[in-house]
């Protein structure tokens, strides 16, 4: 009776990994809590299998959309289509919510929908915008109630850079966000006559870099694949951080394009870069694993090589753990930007939306309790932050809730590059996999109260879960790069 209650009320506090791990018969179940459950975790390919093996009558607003987009995310949009019908049937007046989780994975699905049911929000801007359809996209922006508390202040200044023509307008609306919270402005090269993109970005002015006390060293790890056209902006948006405090790791996994060259042209210049080079391409997590073990810094945070990063996005994000000893780590949000000036998001809104590499954090407990990045190709950044929040608790996990990075948007990145992104909206299948994958292995270690280490290098047959091989660095790989950290 006592883990039903709590089963109960992990559901109702949405920690659903908590819920699963509670109802031990949840793999044989598919009630609407199951279902819910399974969907808010991303495991669509569960979702479906629920629907496909068992005929049950679903009656449930939130059940409906679970199934819906589950079938939508995996490409069975025949499926889904079907279960819009019911949706339609049964929930005609409530549409607002499946337009919104539709979008993720279809969004001239969720833009018809939008339109039969003449809906207005933050989410059809969003829709019309990406659609092409500008004028209707303003005339709806500017019709909102902006003194409705469901409206983010920062979704909406974003969808107005891009509905706007001139890069200053562009720019003041990305400043609008900035100056709410206190924060210094930002400008473009060439007296804001440049695009707008990454690589133009740079602070306005050096106000920012008041001096401050050290409170503690944070180890910035950067990896870098063939970035030569990135990662001069990424490197020197950390070394104009306003809290200088700080180590800057970067680890060229075996670049072909230059990148290298630049990367010791730092180090040369700055004595808080350390540079590091694999011996050969291993991944950026098996690159993050190597120099997370070389770290000497009290914090860690990671940095890509095609992002930029505010001049104030480490005093933001350290402050909430310099005030309180009891939290393990901080995340903050990002945009993506491409380089003609449009912000971007694969779930199409909002656009600003939790950034996977943000994750600061107490470098020596959550090495010991929780160890290294799980050593595949792609999709490792978002284990291993579910991880941290499962090991010590997500309310020791506190989000700064502004966009602090901008990310370039391009078609070499992991997230958008054909071998490891999403394709047309849809989750590869070795990505969901994935996904999966690590998402019943933490069910099971928080039902078994087992370990949620992993360390710095796992044989196949070591694995604490599955992962496609597709994904996987070779067994020679692995070993090489074994060699290399015990020499």
């Amino acid at each position: 009776m006592f883990s039903q209650f709590r089963a109960y009320s992990s559901f109702k506090k949405s920690k659903y990994v908590a819920y699963l791990s509670l109802s031990k018969q949840w793999k044989h179940s598919s009630n609407e809590k199951v279902l819910w459950a399974l969907y808010q975790l991303g495991m669509y390919n569960e979702v479906n299998l629920k629907r496909e093996r068992e005929m049950f009558d679903v009656q449930s607003k939130y059940t409906l959309i679970a199934i819906i987009v589950s079938a939508f995310a995996c490409g069975q949009d025949i499926q889904g289509e079907e279960f819009i019908q019911k949706y339609e049937r049964l929930f005609s007046q409530d549409m607002t919510l499946l337009v919104e989780k539709l979008a993720t994975f279809n969004y001239n699905r969720a833009l018809l929908l939008a339109k039969t049911y003449r809906l207005t929000s933050l989410c059809v801007v969003a829709l019309m915008e990406k659609s092409g359809d500008v004028a209707s996209a303003k005339v709806m922006l500017q019709n909102l109630n902006t003194s409705d508390s469901s409206i983010s202040n920062v979704d909406k200044s974003i969808l107005m850079a891009n509905l706007s023509i001139g890069v200053c307008d562009k720019l003041a609306s990305l400043n609008a966000i900035y100056a709410s919270a206190q924060m210094s402005k930002i400008c473009l090269e060439n007296d804001n006559k440049s695009n707008l993109n990454v690589n133009t970005i740079q602070p306005c002015s050096d106000e920012y870099q008041r001096v401050q006390p050290s409170r503690g060293v944070v180890s910035i790890i950067m990896t870098a694949f063939n970035a030569k056209d990135y990662i001069e902006t990424a490197v020197e948006s950390i070394l104009k951080q306003s809290y200088r405090f700080i180590e800057l790791i970067i680890v060229d996994d075996c670049s072909t394009d230059g990148t290298w060259d630049i990367i010791q042209s730092f180090a040369k210049k700055d004595q808080r870069v350390r540079p590091m080079r694999q011996i050969l391409n291993a991944g950026t997590y098996l690159a993050k694993n190597k120099a997370l073990l070389m770290a000497k810094g009290d914090f860690v945070m990671c940095h890509d090589a095609d992002d930029w990063s505010h001049p104030q996005r480490l005093e933001r994000q350290l402050q909430p753990l310099l005030e309180d000893k009891k939290l393990i780590a901080t995340v903050s949000n990002w945009v993506r930007l491409t380089n003609q000036g449009r912000f971007v998001s694969r779930s199409v809104f909002p656009l600003s939306r939790l950034n996977p590499s943000s994750l600061l954090f107490r470098r020596t407990a959550v090495m010991k309790k929780v160890g290294f990045w799980d050593a595949v190709r792609t999709g490792a950044d978002s284990e291993f932050n579910h991880r941290v929040k499962l090991a010590f608790g997500h309310h020791r996990v506190k989000k700064v809730n502004l966009p602090l990075a901008i990310g370039s948007f391009h078609e070499k990145s992991l997230m958008n590059a054909p071998e490891t992104g999403f394709v047309d909206q849809r989750i590869p299948v070795d990505r969901q996999m994935y996904w999966e994958s690590w998402m019943h292995w933490h069910i099971d270690v928080l039902r078994n109260k087992g370990s949620f280490y992993l360390p710095i290098i796992s044989s196949y047959a070591q694995r604490k879960f599955e992962a496609p091989e597709k994904i996987l660095p070779n067994e020679s790989v692995l070993k090489e790069v074994a060699r290399s950290i015990q020499h």
